[in-house]
């Protein structure tokens, strides 16, 4: 799996790839990753984020194997570890951060039992659970699961279909470290994670992601000295 495919949905202006975009591409280069993009918006009027598993219709699992869904509001650290030993070759692998109390509200509303409560952040595709991935796009209308889109639609169809929770490969959460204001940017314990995720609307992840690219960076954007 060494030779891993990444595949990130940037559909629409989104201000902060400008500073986590340069990162992501770092990453896979030192990691010998491929990195593609994934820019075509809907051709329905669900919301841009089911995107992300459109990779489960464009990559070729029988040539490549296991593929990585990465949100493209997350910045991978300069000391990030290599993520494809963290992924399974036999079982979709997501991440586990808390949800927040609307979250919560909502997937309880969708009857979602809380064991299935993964966020999909992350999402290693293995060959096995590509058509799983496809189903959940073709088959989920976006009112259903409205706001919370391809992540509820995900853990509502492993439920659904029977696949304990136990059977997802859950990625470390210091792959998915989320950062809500710029004081995290100064934990003490950031050597030790390996990506951070920024959380808030638009303008806060824009904020977030500038200020962390060049902390870590020592550069405001592509191209910037």
């Amino acid at each position: 799996m060494e030779q891993l495919t990444i595949y990130t949905a940037m559909v629409g202006e989104l201000d902060y790839a400008e500073f986590t975009l340069p990162a992501i591409e770092a990453y896979c280069q030192r990691n010998g990753y491929t990195l593609e993009r994934i820019t075509d918006p809907p051709q329905d009027k669900r919301h841009p984020t089911w995107q992300k598993l459109r990779a489960a219709f464009l990559h070729d699992f029988d040539r490549h194997g296991t593929c990585l869904v990465m949100d493209a509001d997350m910045l991978p650290l300069p000391w990030a570890a290599p993520i494809h030993k963290k992924l399974s070759d036999s079982r979709l692998s997501l991440t586990r951060i808390g949800l927040s109390k609307r979250a919560r509200k909502r997937f309880t509303e969708l009857e979602i039992s809380e064991s299935y409560w993964f966020n999909d952040s992350l999402i290693g595709i293995p060959p096995s659970m590509a058509a799983f991935v496809r189903d959940t796009y073709t088959h989920t209308r976006d009112a259903e699961t409205i706001p919370y889109a391809e992540m509820a639609a995900l853990c509502r169809k492993l439920e659904r279909d029977r696949i304990p929770s136990a059977a997802v490969n859950v990625i470390s959460g210091r792959f998915d470290c989320l950062v809500q204001k710029p004081s995290q940017l100064e934990r003490t314990d950031l050597l030790r994670l390996h990506f951070l995720h920024f959380a808030g609307p638009d303008h806060k992840k824009l904020e977030l992601a500038k200020a962390a690219s060049k902390r870590f960076y020592g550069r405001l954007a592509r191209g910037s000295a």
